[in-house]
């Protein structure tokens, strides 16, 4: 069922249009984010920012806590990153919220 609407979406081309332009607005302002908490991050095209926090799984832990869902990137030699995705502006928010709040910088 999945699949058939991410086909369906894939053939409505104002739908991808306007995801993408959203995807490029809510990764920047993400960026800004990192930059205001001095967090380092590897800006992308996609639609996900590798952010390096220390240690990745912890944080990845405390935000599963929190009902925020990132993905620790140990499995691939980076330890100290996570990897999240770029969402709806309200999700987006509600992720940087908490990630200043494991990170103590609340």
């Amino acid at each position: 069922m999945a699949q058939a609407g991410a086909l369906a979406a894939l053939d409505d081309t104002k739908h991808v249009e306007r995801r993408a332009r959203s995807t490029r607005a809510d990764s920047g302002f993400n960026a800004r984010t990192f930059r205001k908490l001095k967090l380092e991050f590897i800006p992308s095209q996609a639609n996900f920012i590798l952010v390096h926090v220390g240690d990745g799984q912890r944080v990845f832990g405390e935000l599963q806590k929190l009902g925020v869902i990132v993905r620790p990137m140990g499995g691939y030699q980076l330890p100290e990153w996570i990897r999240i995705s770029i969402g709806t502006p309200k999700e987006n928010q509600r992720c940087l919220e908490a990630l200043k709040t494991v990170l103590g910088q609340s």
